[in-house]
């Protein structure tokens, strides 16, 4: 019998505005930040912006394999 073990990700991620710096540019937009940390591992990434640590999860979800074991 083949056992399946449920596949899941469990991350804590932060999110916190940095307001003009480093952008002067910008000083008007909020400039996003984010920190995603495997609550397993307990590594952390830290993301300049929401999109690359969006990337990050979808590029996580992507190496799972059929039975939940990451793949190389």
């Amino acid at each position: 019998m083949i056992e399946h073990r449920p596949r899941h990700l469990a991350y804590l991620i932060r999110m916190w505005a940095v307001e003009g710096k480093p952008f002067p540019e910008r000083a008007s937009e909020a400039v996003w930040r984010v920190s995603v940390e495997d609550v397993l591992t307990r590594t952390r990434h830290g993301f300049a912006n929401l999109e690359l640590a969006f990337d990050f999860l979808q590029r996580q979800v992507a190496t799972q394999n059929v039975d939940g074991d990451e793949t190389d």
